[in-house]
C-alpha cells in the first residue's frame, strides 16, 4: 500500500505533537509538512523534544501537496483559520 501524504496545521501545539508521535512511524503515513508560522524553519524536535532522533522534519510556513490535512485545534482567530479551511469542490 502506498503511503498517504499528510499535512499537519498547528503542529507546534500539544495536539500536533501527539499526532506526530502517532503518525511518524506509521507504515502508511508520510508527513509532508508540519505547519507553524512562528516556528518555520526550525526542527520539529526543537518544540517536541521527545521526537529528537525520530525525525528531521522542519516546521514550514507554507502548505505542500497532501492527500489528507490534519487541522489541530488552536486558538487562532477565525480570520487566520479561514486561510486553511478551503472548501473542496
Amino acid at each position: 500500500m502506498e503511503a498517504i501524504r499528510i499535512g499537519i496545521v498547528g503542529g507546534a501545539g500539544y495536539t500536533g505533537g501527539e499526532l506526530l508521535r502517532i503518525l511518524i512511524n506509521h507504515p502508511h503515513a508520510e508527513i509532508v509538512f508540519v505547519h507553524s508560522n512562528s516556528n518555520a524553519g526550525k526542527p520539529v524536535s526543537d518544540v517536541h523534544t521527545d521526537l529528537i532522533g525520530d525525525t528531521d522534519t522542519k516546521f514550514s510556513d507554507t502548505l505542500s501537496f497532501f492527500r489528507i490535512l490534519m487541522y489541530c485545534f488552536s486558538v487562532l482567530g477565525m480570520e487566520m483559520q479561514g486561510n486553511f479551511l478551503i472548501p473542496i469542490q
